[in-house]
């Protein structure tokens, strides 16, 4: 009996310890994950306040924000391949990629999982303040005249 207590946790101690590191690990891929999805819609609604430039330059500045965004802040998550979508009602970038667990890379027993694939998008719609504005008086206009048609008691 004795020493029974020293031999458990002989046993347990490196399960223990792989939990917690894998619980780690998760942590800053969410955290890399909420970033990644941050920075995307950040520079897709930045190209989309541009109504007057051309598709092929709002590409170009989504891409140089949104790399811009990234750089530094990811953690756990290796390159990011991105795909950007740019017409006239928005702009979209999808982003994909895979991040590869370290602590299940090494492991035989946890080959199934030791890679996860991870994919997001953001959108944002292009805005046009004076065709909003256009379409505000137009509606303005249409409401008066139908509030002037009926009669009032």
């Amino acid at each position: 009996m004795r020493g029974s207590a020293t031999i458990e946790m002989a046993v347990l101690m490196p399960i223990m310890m792989l939990l917690i590191l894998l619980l780690i690990y998760m942590a800053l891929y969410l955290y890399d994950r909420s970033v990644l999805y941050g920075d995307a819609y950040l520079a897709a609604l930045r190209a989309s306040g541009k109504p007057e430039t051309g598709s092929e330059e709002l590409y170009a500045e989504a891409d140089a924000v949104f790399t811009l965004l990234q750089e530094g802040q990811l953690i756990a998550l290796p390159a990011v391949a991105r795909e950007l979508n740019v017409d006239a009602d928005g702009v979209r970038i999808r982003y994909n990629g895979e991040v590869i667990v370290p602590v299940m890379e090494t492991s035989i027993i946890f080959e199934r999982w030791k890679s996860y694939a991870f994919s997001g998008e953001a959108y944002a719609q292009r805005h046009r303040p004076v065709t909003f504005i256009r379409r505000c008086r137009v509606l303005e206009r249409l409401l008066q005249e139908e509030d002037y048609g009926e009669e009032y008691d």
